[in-house]
């Protein structure tokens, strides 16, 4: 049996699963490759990294490693050992920003989860060969435990605004290479030209520019870049602004109506996805992260 844990883009926990896989070898997956080689190059006494702070000890991280490199399916893990870094240090950032907002995990929470896994499994001894499988102690479960319940009560509560009628906007986009480009279009409206036919004729967005640049209802937050979503909430219907410049190019944006209505199904997946990344980029912008590995 094996551990399975999933990730949002690069982010943190999103949860921990129990996969029924039959009894392992608990080396699978190891190699000569593994985690202290990887680890040790650059750390500073110990310490791979230090967020607003606190230190990520090179033993705890080498631990996260080699359980990730228990994984048959990593091929690079050079690769992985930057990702592992990356996630330790979302957990200090999740775990501060977490008691700022007021939301805690009490042990009795980590026990009744715990608890609830392992009823999974039809014995003691199962869940004895599921950690050691997986490269845990029985503490070291119950932290990651901490780690998944305190990611789900901050989610919760970022993502408390997008159930029942949702202020949204609908607006459509033109975005070409360059900022002359833009300027040059955003003068052409302003003398009267068509915003559809523009957006057919110049637009590099494949997606949008055959509906007109047509980016249909959104949230703030929703779309690739906040930027683009703020500039269309302030204008009225009707208006445009620009050059609003993106990592794919120079943005014009036209605000087309408002309304309160509920979000899609097929929209909420990917929207709480940006919601939650867009948020943990903010926390890391804001912290002070110092890192010693290549």
């Amino acid at each position: 049996m094996r551990f399975s844990g999933m990730r949002w883009t690069g982010s943190l926990l999103l949860a921990l699963t129990l996969a029924a896989c039959g009894g392992s070898d608990p080396a699978a997956g190891s190699s000569s490759a593994g985690s202290p080689t990887l680890a040790a190059a650059g750390a500073v006494n110990g310490v791979v990294a230090r967020v607003n702070g606190e230190d990520i000890l090179v033993a705890d991280y080498e631990r996260e490693l080699a359980r990730r490199l228990r994984d048959d399916s990593v091929t690079d893990a050079t690769a992985l050992a930057g990702d592992v870094l990356d996630g330790l240090i979302e957990q200090r950032l999740l775990a501060r920003a977490a008691a700022g907002m007021g939301i805690t995990v009490t042990p009795d929470d980590v026990t009744a989860e715990v608890e609830r896994l392992k009823a999974m499994l039809t014995s003691d001894a199962a869940w004895q060969q599921f950690l050691a499988d997986n490269g845990y102690t029985e503490a070291e479960f119950r932290q990651a435990q901490q780690n998944v319940l305190l990611a789900q009560r901050v989610q919760t509560v970022l993502f408390a605004g997008l159930n029942g009628n949702v202020r949204q906007v609908r607006a459509r986009h033109i975005v070409v290479r360059t900022e002359a480009e833009a300027n040059t279009l955003l003068q052409q409206l302003q003398a009267g030209e068509d915003f559809a036919a523009l957006a057919a004729a110049y637009s590099i967005d494949l997606t949008s520019r055959e509906r007109g640049g047509d980016l249909g209802w959104f949230v703030p937050g929703e779309l690739m870049d906040a930027r683009l979503g703020e500039v269309a909430f302030s204008l009225n219907p009707g208006a445009s602004a620009g050059p609003i410049a993106t990592s794919i190019g120079y943005h014009i944006i036209q605000s087309l109506e408002f309304a309160e209505r509920p979000i899609e199904p097929e929209r909420m997946g990917l929207l709480m996805q940006n919601i939650y990344q867009t948020w943990l980029e903010q926390q890391f912008q804001q912290a002070a992260i110092e890192r010693y590995l290549p």
